[in-house]
């Protein structure tokens, strides 16, 4: 059996959310009707949850079919954004701090660079997923803008816009950390 290093812990952390989305929807295949009748099989509470743990790090490791002897683990907890912690409209403030950095500004704004409402991001977020998808939904709805990005010009081509959308979500990324580590 593998044992996880801190190292390993941390790498896992850091996995890609797709990653943590087949992790989570693995260890949801395990059905509670399942795990209620191997408690009545005698098994115990603890034994059934270090199963769900050793099969949600397996798929995490990106092996799922080595034997994972996850850390001392209490308990998983899966989340999504604005769930356990109300971080919704950190990430609004992050993409408007990555829009004002990057000088976005859509075709036809008159009032300076992208800027998200609590009323629109609270719409958006309800109908796009995702950071990438929620910016390419909005630039498809509103016009590529021109940002410092491409020398205050809109992307041309399918590999600007791609390059676009990846540094300005990088950017937001490390910008809503920062704004986390200020709580």
């Amino acid at each position: 059996m593998k044992t996880f290093s801190s190292t390993s812990v941390s790498t896992i952390r850091q996995l890609r959310p797709c990653a943590l989305h087949r992790a989570f929807e693995d260890t949801r295949s395990l059905s509670w009707q399942r795990i209620t009748s191997n408690h009545a099989l005698g098994r115990s509470k603890d034994s059934i949850k270090r199963k769900i743990a050793q099969k949600t790090f397996a798929s995490l490791s990106g092996s799922p079919t080595a034997q994972v002897q996850p850390p001392e683990v209490e308990a998983l907890i899966f989340d999504c954004d604005g769930v356990i912690v109300e971080s919704e409209d950190i990430h609004r403030r992050a993409y408007n701090a990555t829009f004002e950095n990057f000088q976005v500004m859509c075709p036809g704004q008159k009032d300076g660079v992208v800027e998200w409402t609590e009323e629109f991001y609270d719409m958006l977020q309800n109908k796009v997923g995702g950071g990438k998808p929620k910016m390419r939904w909005y630039f498809g709805e509103n016009g590529w803008p021109s940002s410092s990005i491409l020398g205050q010009r809109a992307p041309e081509t399918e590999e600007e816009q791609v390059l676009l959308i990846d540094t300005l979500q990088d950017w937001k990324t490390e910008k809503y950390k920062d704004i986390i580590g200020e709580y």
